[in-house]
């Protein structure tokens, strides 16, 4: 019954699979492939672009977005935090602790 608990949160994940197939079929590319922390990538296809990025650490983390992506409008389809205040640059994005967002880019 709890709507932010593991299992709702993993029924959002699946939702939004099913919803934009460009996470199964798009293609995949490597954003910070030197980042000890950040794990970022996009997957693109014909009509659409998502942007999906994680802290994998224990510890609070920035990172710099490559500009191609930066320059991009983002929504935030889906996060396992609250929403966090704007991001300052738009460039740049701070994770908390094994955060996790999936952004459509436009």
């Amino acid at each position: 019954d709890d709507p932010d608990s593991v299992f709702n949160y993993y029924r959002r994940l699946i939702a939004l699979r099913k919803q934009h197939r460009v996470l199964v079929y798009g293609t995949y590319a490597l954003l910070l492939p030197d980042d000890p922390q950040i794990y970022a990538y996009t997957r693109t296809g014909d009509e659409e672009r998502l942007l999906v990025v994680l802290n994998l650490s224990g510890e609070p983390a920035a990172c710099t977005l490559p500009d191609e992506v930066a320059a991009a409008r983002r929504d935030l389809l889906i996060g396992n935090y609250a929403p966090a205040t704007e991001e300052t640059a738009a460039s740049a994005l701070h994770l908390r602790p094994y955060e996790a967002r999936v952004y459509s880019l436009r």
